[in-house]
């Protein structure tokens, strides 16, 4: 692990990692290692987006000279928070590397086993799921916010690798990186708790600290692996947690401090965004 990034262990042959907070050029509130180029609040002048808009490319570029990618070639996903999963081909390559609005729309996952396409979803205590294939050289990375949980986006994203790349979910090796941990995650929603539990009954939810009930997001998502196929042993977690917003950006940790650019009647929380990425080397 780096200052800047986690690095995840999935074999040679693939880069994959998280950034953390921290290392960046970007000001408040985005301070400093932010990865969006979502910027578009309405209580931000247009100079300061254009500000804000710079910094996060810059960061980009410095993040991909870390880790040997080429940061004109990043495919970014524009999340809903669903299950869809989009194929990458060489056609996209660059998708949303410079512009928010540039990005593959409506899906929270993405896959590919074109080299050197970097792949990359933008969470702030969502989980990123990394899935590499080392017999058919494909990966893919998904974003696994609790509604993607529960509609099993990280299930999905390996039966599309299956069916588009062959790929035995027996054979790939996955890491869930940092979170909402299930200490932190509380969810007083109780229709979500249950739509939560009927998806996987006795792992979606405990109680919490202060005996509320909570989610938990890293349970349901090693649950739909195993229901993929994918071996236990080849499943690992990060075990960090986003809670607090000081190592890793989080949504939860941020005040509502900026009017929410699609209705500014109301407020909304402005924070930045950590890259969940990952890309297959040439071979």
């Amino acid at each position: 692990m780096s200052d800047r990034t986690v690095q995840m262990d999935l074999g040679p042959g693939v880069i994959a990692a998280v950034t953390r907070r921290h290392g960046g050029v970007s000001r408040p509130p985005f301070d400093t290692f932010n990865m969006s180029t979502k910027v578009d609040y309405s209580s931000l002048s247009d100079i300061e987006q254009s500000e804000h808009l710079a910094d996060a490319l810059e960061n980009r570029r410095s993040l991909s000279e870390e880790l040997g990618i080429d940061a004109d070639a990043w495919v970014v996903a524009r999340l809903v928070h669903g299950s869809t999963v989009r194929v990458i081909s060489e056609s996209d390559r660059g998708s949303g590397a410079d512009r928010f609005e540039d990005g593959i729309p409506n899906c929270d996952s993405l896959v590919t086993n074109v080299p050197d396409i970097p792949l990359a979803v933008l969470v702030a205590d969502c989980a990123p799921v990394f899935i590499y294939d080392p017999e058919n050289h494909a990966c893919g990375v998904a974003h696994a916010g609790y509604g993607g949980a529960i509609e099993g986006v990280a299930k999905r994203t390996v039966e599309i690798m299956s069916i588009y790349y062959g790929t035995s979910p027996a054979n790939v090796r996955v890491v869930v990186g940092p979170c909402l941990g299930p200490q932190s995650l509380e969810m007083q929603n109780l229709s979500i708790i249950d739509r939560a539990e009927r998806a996987f009954p006795g792992e979606a939810s405990l109680t919490g600290p202060n005996g509320t009930p909570h989610l938990n997001v890293p349970a349901m998502v090693r649950r739909q692996l195993l229901d993929a196929g994918v071996s236990e042993s080849n499943i690992d977690e990060t075990g960090l947690d986003t809670a607090g917003g000081e190592e890793f950006f989080s949504y939860r940790a941020t005040p509502k401090n900026f009017f929410d650019p699609s209705d500014q009647t109301r407020y909304t929380q402005a924070t930045g965004r950590l890259a969940a990425i990952i890309a297959v080397r040439s071979t």
